[in-house]
């Protein structure tokens, strides 16, 4: 659903690189990396993957200067005890207009109601749109699955 691959993405929560690596293997040449974690961002720096690394505050909103990023992702981050509910707004006020977030919502976060109610205010304010929603394997092997969804801000 991004209109140009080669505009810079934002892999929130990039951990090692394994969602930043499906994004450069998707085409997208220009990928920067957010994590909590400097041993993720250590682990994930060999890799070649990102333009950038950066360290965040996990207990900040998200931000970015306007015109940053084209679009972001956030794999396993919105969930209850990680990123709030509030993170999915947060990620979208950043972006430009027809700017992509994709995202993944796991079945804990889903139980918890939060999110997808966020979601469902986010699209009846007509803020974004749904691009994309399919449920599948979040880890396979770990009996767990997720939402797989793509907003895309008005």
């Amino acid at each position: 659903f991004a209109a140009d691959p080669s505009a810079p993405v934002i892999d929130i929560g990039c951990g090692t690189g394994l969602s930043g690596g499906a994004l450069r293997a998707a085409g997208f040449t220009t990928v920067d990396g957010w994590d909590p974690s400097s041993q993720m961002i250590e682990r994930a720096k060999p890799k070649g993957i990102y333009r950038n690394l950066i360290e965040i505050d996990p207990n900040a909103p998200f931000h970015a200067s306007d015109g940053t990023y084209a679009n972001a992702m956030a794999s396993g981050v919105f969930s209850p005890g990680l990123a709030p509910a509030e993170s999915i707004e947060q990620v979208l006020a950043f972006l430009p207009v027809g700017g992509c977030l994709a995202f993944s919502l796991n079945d804990h976060a889903i139980a918890d109601g939060a999110h997808v109610g966020r979601i469902n205010d986010l699209l009846e304010a007509c803020y974004c749109d749904l691009m994309f929603r399919e449920y599948g394997e979040h880890m396979p092997g770990n009996d767990m699955k997720s939402w797989v969804y793509v907003l895309r801000k008005r």
